[in-house]
């Protein structure tokens, strides 16, 4: 059996030295992510001399149906070259669903290396993104609500990012991260440190809008401009952002930004023939099924329910019969004696992504993907979950 425990104090540099070696970022960088570990959120394997596989559990709240949930961040997850195939990272990432349930979190999100493995400790893709690559200022509509876009003053502004943020967190999308106001001075310091930039956008002085823009360079020398991070609360924000991005200046050579594949903005291009990417952006997995239906915010005309029974192989205490009720914006799993007939079975990965809102089981049912007793069932299912897209935007 693996021996497992959290990290001592002592052993930071010799977690650095597991970080260096397994994401080969240089001392100095490792360093730094080593003082940011320690129990209880960082979880190693001890070999004689070294730290030989690690794992971190970052604490963090995610909204979903406009109210937050406690949420796990997976992140970390490191093991020297020499000790692959052991089954340490394996052992620990089974280990950590325990732990994290223990300590009272409900869901866990995670950005793969390999979608399969995590797929196995019950890890699913839930968050599409769309990036739209390598466009030109000329391939934008240009208009004059450009003039709502203004450069932030720093940390003073970061009230009104918190407005702009949260509105969109709470209406527009599922599985957006909790940023505190503190977070967000941080944030904007630290891009304008790394040479990026931030702007608002607003709308009879209200904040309806931002957007976080950095500029990496190719190996040639050219200068991009990338947005990875935005809010666009109005149809007219979502205009003023890319309008303001057709007027910058011409050394700005390729502009990048990413988005959840839903809704598109293919109307902001004279052509809707730039180049995108489409692609999973990051995993999730419910880690109490009762305790994170009844924190998740939900539709108020989700009524009724459904019976079903879920299988977790590495959370055990989620196995079981379940019977779902909605109502008044809330929603109750309720367990069922063993035995006990249900509509449908799901997996755990197959819940997380109904939990999420990613998979709209009507149309699954349709296709024949969703083994529902009938369409109304299936519809049920839809009108609970299915109120918003997925989206994450904070890497950890």
């Amino acid at each position: 059996m693996t021996e497992m425990r959290f990290l001592r104090q002592e052993e930071k540099d010799s977690l650095a030295q597991l970080f260096n070696n397994a994401y080969r970022v240089g001392l100095e960088t490792a360093r730094k992510w080593a003082d940011r570990a320690g129990e209880p959120r960082t979880l190693v394997v001890p070999e004689p001399g070294r730290l030989a596989s690690c794992i971190n559990m970052l604490p963090f709240e995610m909204v979903f149906g406009g109210q937050s949930v406690a949420m796990g961040g997976i992140g970390g997850v490191a093991t020297w070259a020499d000790c692959q195939g052991k089954g340490y990272a394996g052992a620990l990432m089974h280990r950590s669903v325990e732990i994290m349930h223990e300590q009272g979190y409900l869901v866990s999100a995670l950005y793969p290396f390999s979608f399969r493995y995590y797929r196995k400790f019950g890890w699913e893709s839930c968050g599409d993104r769309i990036t739209y690559e390598g466009f030109r200022q000329s391939d934008l509509r240009r208009g004059e609500d450009s003039r709502l876009v203004r450069a932030s003053r720093g940390a003073e502004d970061a009230t009104l990012f918190v407005a702009a943020y949260d509105r969109q967190a709470a209406e527009r999308y599922n599985g957006l991260m909790v940023r505190s106001h503190e977070s967000w001075a941080a944030r904007l310091n630290t891009l304008a440190e790394a040479g990026g930039h931030a702007y608002l956008i607003e709308e009879d002085d209200q904040p309806t809008g931002y957007f976080l823009c950095d500029h990496p360079q190719d190996s040639g020398g050219h200068i991009g401009l990338r947005i990875r991070d935005f809010a666009t609360n109005t149809p007219r924000a979502m205009r003023a952002m890319t309008m303001f991005l057709a007027t910058l200046p011409a050394n700005v050579e390729t502009i990048t930004l990413q988005t959840a594949a839903h809704p598109t903005i293919f109307e902001a291009f004279l052509e809707p023939t730039v180049r995108k990417l489409l692609a999973p952006g990051f995993q999730f997995r419910v880690l109490d099924v009762c305790g994170a239906v009844a924190a998740r915010g939900y539709n108020s005309a989700a009524r009724q329910g459904f019976t079903v029974h879920i299988t977790d192989e590495h959370g055990p205490w989620n196995t079981g019969a379940y019977e779902f009720d909605f109502g008044g914006g809330r929603g109750e799993a309720k367990r069922l004696p063993e035995g006990v007939a249900t509509d449908f079975s799901w997996s755990i990965q197959q819940f997380s992504q109904v939990f999420t809102g990613y998979r709209d089981m009507v149309q699954q049912h349709a296709a024949g993907l969703f083994d529902a007793p009938s369409a109304a069932t299936a519809a049920v299912v839809r009108d609970a979950f299915c109120d918003r897209p997925t989206h994450l935007m904070d890497f950890f």
